[in-house]
């Protein structure tokens, strides 16, 4: 029996330096180092249309024990703007031990505008009318395309009573940057559902302070309910004052054969 405590003792001691030597010689061999990412600058200037090359332009990736690893670095995650038109970029690589590291920087989208809110009809309803502004407006992202799904109305209008009132229109997109517009609602008790409609070729107007606006050439069409043509009656009033900065609007009545009147009005935004 004490023989074979002793031949047993060797062998487990024969085996345990054996799996010592192979953890001692794998331990020498791993790789503990990380790979290094460096960044020519700390902000880049993309286009809207930049793809992940350019948006990789100035990374490189170096590991100690694989080299140049850069053709490794990949984009992980772009952020929502932290400032408009800004965001943070984060980059990874991966060396060939499974270690990974991360870095970020700011990339600025050069020709990044804000979402653009447009009118698509007119905000003039008779108080006969059933009003449904979710068809009213469209809004469009410079990155994201339609972004309509987006849009937040909020109104001071309390129901079909006539009078001036005011809407306003949100649009936000994925970025978290958001345009509101402000637009006057008009109710009218003077008009019917009857009376004939009238089509501008666009409901709302940007124009710069002391520019010169013919409000009759965004006429398009009048017709009454038989869509009789009744173009001819058209006429529009304002109070704009284009070399004042402000908010105003075009009203443009049309009159059918049996006198029903059409209401329709024209939003003109004057600024810098």
């Amino acid at each position: 029996m004490k023989i074979f405590r002793i031949i047993i003792c060797g062998l487990f001691a024969a085996v345990t330096a054996v799996f010592l030597f192979f953890v001692i010689t794998e331990t020498i061999k791993t790789d503990k180092t990380l790979p290094v990412i460096t960044l020519e600058s700390d902000m880049l200037d993309v286009s809207l249309k930049a793809d992940n090359k350019e948006i990789l332009k100035g990374v490189t990736a170096y590991d100690k024990k694989d080299g140049d690893i850069t053709d490794r670095v990949f984009v992980e995650s772009i952020s929502r703007f932290t400032k408009k038109g800004i965001c943070n970029v984060t980059y990874a690589v991966c060396d060939n031990d499974n270690h990974v590291t991360k870095i970020t920087r700011k990339i600025r989208f050069k020709d990044y505008h804000s979402p653009v809110i447009t009118l698509n009809e007119s905000l003039c309803y008779s108080i006969y009318e059933v009003i449904d502004l979710t068809k009213a407006f469209t809004a469009t992202d410079c990155i994201q395309g339609d972004i309509s799904h987006s849009i937040l109305l909020t109104s001071n209008a309390t129901g079909m009573v006539a009078g001036v009132y005011n809407i306003t229109v949100t649009a936000t997109n994925k970025y978290g940057d958001s345009t509101t517009e402000s637009f006057p609602l008009i109710i009218d008790d003077t008009i019917s559902p009857a009376g004939p409609t009238i089509e501008l070729s666009q409901y709302s107007l940007n124009v710069k302070k002391g520019s010169t606006v013919d409000f009759g050439s965004y006429i398009v069409s009048a017709s009454d309910v038989f869509e009789n043509d009744v173009t001819s009656s058209i006429r529009f009033e304002t109070d704009a004052d284009l070399n004042k900065e402000g908010s105003y609007t075009v009203h443009y009545y049309a009159i059918d054969s049996s006198n029903n009147t059409g209401h329709a009005i024209l939003v003109v935004n004057v600024g810098n």
